[in-house]
């Protein structure tokens, strides 16, 4: 489901390719970590915006690092008790 193929001049391709493994990247896109945390694109903006999770500029691109994740995660639950 979602990943039926269909033809074209270069042969079979997926509509939805599966995504690539990024548990090795040392910086992720933020659609990578926004798939990492389970939210929105648009929410981990606001959380970057609001300084709770770490990114790095690199020229016009923004890029988390997996630390920054795991940071922000601990912090989230050092707030809640955990």
């Amino acid at each position: 489901m979602g990943r039926e193929p269909h033809a074209d001049n270069l042969g079979v391709k997926y509509k939805n390719p599966p995504k690539e493994d990024d548990s090795a990247k040392v910086l992720l896109t933020m659609s990578e970590a926004a798939r990492r945390l389970n939210v929105s694109r648009t929410y981990l903006y606001e959380l970057v915006n609001r300084g709770e999770v770490e990114s790095l500029t690199l020229g016009k691109l923004r890029r988390i690092t997996p630390a920054a994740l795991d940071k922000f995660v601990e912090a989230k639950r050092a707030e809640q008790g955990y």
